[in-house]
């Protein structure tokens, strides 16, 4: 199982990855603290990044979550994987 945590709520980026090595799948979130929960082009540029990256490795990439406030956004439901 992919777990990250932030340890501040402006960190950018995962700090840890738990290693798990048999993943099929993966699912990306992180917040922003400004509120807004609209994904930013620098969010979908780092997701498609790390998508191709995982995909070389038969690991798929299920969504990402964008959470601001009582918002969420997901990329999979938006049609940006």
């Amino acid at each position: 199982m992919f777990l990250g945590w932030a340890k501040s709520e402006y960190q950018s980026g995962p700090n840890r990855v738990d290693g798990n090595n048999n993943a099929a799948a993966v699912i990306f979130a992180h917040n922003h603290p400004s509120g807004v929960a609209e994904p930013s082009r620098a969010d979908e540029l780092l997701t498609q990044a790390l998508k191709q990256a995982l995909a070389l490795l038969d690991i798929r990439t299920l969504d990402h979550f964008v959470i601001a406030g009582s918002q969420l956004v997901s990329f999979a439901e938006r049609g940006l994987l």
